[in-house]
């Protein structure tokens, strides 16, 4: 596999130099765009350890990362405590696995375009929980293998922060015979990945009291395939300010899955949400308000809906702001207020170290306010020189702070070639 990776990047730095001198012969305006939302976590404490591979109930040793328990269901197997570098291989990997086990307080991250953060195959029993897992290709996948072993079953992942992950925050893998099933998502913090979470041939799961916040494409995507795909409930989530115009949520298929957990209970918060909260009762017919939207919600594509809208967040929401990276001529910065407030006084900062006569190398500004949702673009343009083959590669640094206390700061590598700026 490492082998196989050196060969790809050989190939894309070929492909780099070749694109780059037709594209200054030529006078094209060639942009090579990683964006990345980078939530800053500070005051962590944990240990460095290797990327975990468990394939088998026997495998839940101390070598493995193993630090406590017997996999019983009242003395669950514990992996914690673990600062785990994805960037060359899946972070952690549970495979053919029935015991108790759960994987708590660890931070997994860097997976890039090419590793996943945490993969479950063909496991039951487990728990991801207080875990950070950011910045991979998925945050967390239910892999399949082949028929009989390739459902996952009776897991929990639940009080995580699964933020910026290049493709999906979950991701439930299609399955050839029977489904992932059972399984419990509630409580996590989805932010900035390209999709919060995406299910295909998956049934009979909870996706429940969850914060699903400025996802790119989509919060929640449910796809049937095959007689699959049903049966699964989602209520007590707040979407807020995922994907464009064409919604936050879509289920593809019939309206085989319950997006409320009726009334009084209610279903999901929605932001974009414009309906009125006059009359009450089941039917939505009686005077007087009661906190749930007298119109449904549709959900996009498929023919569903949420019966019973919240007009209000259930529980607590986190605030935050998210900062995005795009290079080409000059820097392109997006600034986004994800959060559910309106946040006062932001301020921006751009530096620049490293390089060869890089002029300017710092900038900075004042956006006023942002509510919410809203984003804002600030360009930025050093010339110079700064491959980081004779000295440093250049560095880029943008922070974003505002009257409300929010912090957030992406770094980013780059290339520079006169005024072009590509991310690594």
């Amino acid at each position: 596999m490492k082998g196989g990776l050196n060969i790809q990047k050989n190939y894309h730095g070929k492909k780099f130099w070749t694109v780059l001198i037709f594209a200054l012969f030529l006078g094209v305006s060639i942009t090579y765009t990683v964006v990345s939302d980078k939530i800053s976590y500070v005051n962590l404490q944990y240990t460095p350890h290797d990327p975990i591979y468990i394939n088998g109930n026997d495998e839940f040793t101390i070598e493995n990362g193993v630090t406590g328990g017997s996999g019983m269901s009242n003395d669950p197997f514990v992996i914690e405590d673990w600062e785990i570098d994805a960037s060359y291989m899946d972070g952690i990997t549970i495979k053919n696995v029935s015991v108790f086990f759960e994987i708590s307080n660890c931070y997994v991250h860097d997976g890039g375009i090419y590793n996943d953060g945490i993969v479950f195959i063909n496991v039951t029993n487990g728990v991801i929980e207080d875990t950070i897992i950011t910045e991979n290709r998925n945050g967390t996948v239910f892999r399949t293998q082949y028929t009989g072993k390739e459902n996952s079953e009776n897991n929990s992942i639940r009080y995580n922060n699964i933020t910026s992950n290049t493709y999906d925050g979950i991701h439930f893998e299609h399955t050839g015979w029977g489904y992932h099933s059972n399984n419990i998502i509630s409580n996590n913090n989805l932010s900035g990945n390209n999709r919060g979470i995406y299910m295909i041939m998956s049934a009979d799961n909870q996706i429940i009291y969850n914060n699903i916040i400025s996802n790119d494409e989509i919060g929640i995507q449910l796809d049937m395939c095959m007689g699959g795909g049903d049966n699964n409930r989602i209520y007590h989530n707040n979407f807020i300010n995922n994907g464009d115009e064409n919604g936050q949520a879509c289920e593809w298929g019939g309206a085989l899955n319950h997006w409320d957990d009726g009334y009084p209970s209610g279903g999901n918060y929605w932001s974009d949400y414009m309906g009125l909260d006059n009359f009450s009762g089941p039917n939505q017919d009686i005077p007087g308000s009661d906190g749930i939207g007298d119109t449904p919600y549709y959900i996009p594509v498929g023919q569903n809906k949420d019966r019973y809208p919240l007009m209000e967040p259930y529980g607590d929401v986190p605030e935050g702001v998210f900062i995005k990276i795009k290079g080409g001529i000059g820097l392109h910065i997006t600034i986004k207020n994800y959060g559910n407030d309106v946040i006062t006084s932001v301020n921006w900062s751009i530096t620049i170290d490293g390089g060869l006569i890089i002029t300017p190398r710092a900038d900075s500004g004042v956006l006023g306010t942002l509510a919410s949702g809203q984003s804002v673009d600030v360009t930025f343009g050093p010339k110079g020189l700064g491959l980081g083959i004779l000295t440093p590669m250049p560095k880029i640094t943008v922070t974003v702070t505002c009257d409300e206390g929010l912090y957030a700061e992406e770094i980013a590598d780059a290339r520079i070639i006169f005024f072009f700026i590509i991310i690594k």
